[in-house]
Formats: structure tokens, sequence, C-alpha cells
């Protein structure tokens, strides 16, 4: 297993319960180690229900919303304890071909030890699963000037904290998740102007509304599933987007017709989930 991050040690988990041999690479210090690099307000928007991992619960003192530096003491509290025999760390995958025989992979791995030295190793696997995460690598569309301008300029993966924006005018380039909280933390730690832009109208449903269900995520994703075609689920949430969000487009944000679980399964856009940043945005506290 390439990576000790949620996927990867949840598979894991799958595995060792199952009696399965098995091997964990991971190439930082730490098991879930991109959660440590977060910003301060970061909290899950899923319920701890459905976002701890197989037969290890949250402890009692975790709010319904994890904050990223608890998941990740989580995380490597399970890496090392649940998994303790099986993880490698500072153990990088430099490459995974088929092996000669035509059965499993070969892989090359290299290893820092305490001293910073590179020790090389060859792993033979009947198979391999690739945990890397699917949004460590930044995207950053070429922006006219951008080179020049003498202000601060950064992708939201390098966002840690407004506080040093106090009483300065800030624009958040993009309105899905991450942009809507990064101007409502802009806005919380002062800052003297907050203006957000969206290129394409939006999905937005309110973070409470996954907390209704007793099991959080997991009895939603059942009932989707098994009980409703995917027709219904997008028909109940464009119901719900109308009688929540209908007056959003007076503020500037223009609502999308596109059905809510349809655009999650065939392009991977998730709505975003409101926690105060649209109460702003109707009040003009923060410009669209």
């Amino acid at each position: 297993i390439v990576g000790a991050g949620p996927a990867g040690l949840a598979t894991a988990a799958r595995l060792q319960q199952a009696r399965v041999p098995f091997v964990v690479f991971e190439r930082e210090v730490t098991a879930g180690h991109s959660w440590r690099t977060r910003y301060p307000r970061l909290h899950l928007h899923t319920v701890g229900a459905s976002s701890q991992l197989p037969g290890w619960p949250f402890p009692d003192h975790f709010p319904e919303y994890v904050s990223a530096s608890d998941l990740a003491a989580y995380y490597d509290g399970y890496a090392r304890t649940v998994l303790a025999p099986h993880v490698r760390y500072n153990a990088t995958v430099t490459s995974a071909k088929p092996a000669a025989d035509g059965k499993g992979w070969s892989l090359r791995v290299s290893i820092r030890t305490a001293d910073g030295a590179v020790q090389w190793r060859r792993y033979e696997a009947a198979a391999l699963v690739v945990a890397t995460g699917q949004e460590g690598a930044p995207v950053i569309p070429p922006i006219e000037g951008r080179e020049s301008f003498e202000g601060e300029s950064m992708h939201s993966a390098a966002w840690r904290g407004g506080a040093k924006y106090a009483g300065k005018k800030a624009l958040v380039v993009g309105f899905g998740n991450s942009g809507a909280e990064v101007a409502l933390d802009l806005w919380e730690q002062g800052a003297a102007g907050v203006t957000v832009t969206a290129r394409s109208p939006i999905h937005v449903l309110p973070r409470w509304l996954f907390s209704l269900y007793p099991h959080g995520m997991r009895s939603l994703l059942y009932f989707e599933r098994f009980l409703a075609p995917i027709w219904l689920s997008d028909a109940v949430g464009g119901l719900l987007q109308r009688l929540l969000y209908s007056d959003l487009p007076s503020a500037g944000l223009q609502l999308s017709r596109a059905g809510v679980k349809s655009e999650l399964l065939r392009h991977h856009r998730a709505p975003l989930l409101d926690i105060g940043t649209i109460e702003l945005v109707r009040r003009g506290e923060i410009s669209v």
C-alpha cells in the first residue's frame, strides 16, 4: 500500500482483519501527514461516525466535526497502534512495475535512515494499492500579471490562516469548499475587504444537513445506493437548494441547475457545504 493517509490506513485495516499480509509505505515521518499542514480552522465536513477508521472510534472529546490537527494525530496514532508492524516511514516508492513472471508487482523503494542516508530496496507483491491522494498537486491556472503583482499570491494549499491579513483587502479566486472557507477565515480574522469570484454556477447545501442522519454519511450513502435512484437524489438536492438559497442570485451567486448527485458522481464536483460564508455574502460583508 503506497500512502498512509485515510484510504491507505482503511485498506490496511481491512487486510489485517482478513489476515492478508501487507506493508504500507509512507514517505513522511508520520501517517496522515498532509493533515498536519492545513490551516488552523479547517474541520471535516462529515460527522465523526462516518469519518473514523475501522475498529478505532474517535475519542469522546472529539467534536462532531473533527479538526485537521486532531485528525492528523488520530491517523498517526492508528498507524502506530493498530498497524504498527506493517508501516514503513520515510519510505518512497519510486517505481512499480509488473513482476517478471507476470504475477504481481515489483517495487523499488528508497528509505531514509535516521542519519539521512538513503537505502534502496526491492519488494515483490501480489497486489498494489496506490493511496497517494487525489488532490496533492495544486493546479494554478495562468493569470496574466500574476508574476508582477506586488501583493501576496498563493494557492489554497499553501493557506495557513488569515491572521496576518487583518486590515488588508483580499481576493479569493474560486468558490468551492476551499475558497468559501478561506473567505470566511479572512473575514473572521479582520480583513478589510474580502471578495470572492465564482466562474460557474454552484451547488450549495448546509453542512448541518448531513448531521440529520443517525450514522452520518454512511446511512445517507446506503439510502442513495440501494433505495433511491440518482434522479431522486438530484431532485431532493435541487429542492433543498431552492428552498434555502433561492435568494443568492441577487447577491451575485448563480445556482447550478445540474443534479447535485450527478455532478458528484460523473465529474467529482462536490457541492459547497455552507458553514457560514453564505450568510456573510447575503449581508454584503463578503463581496462576489
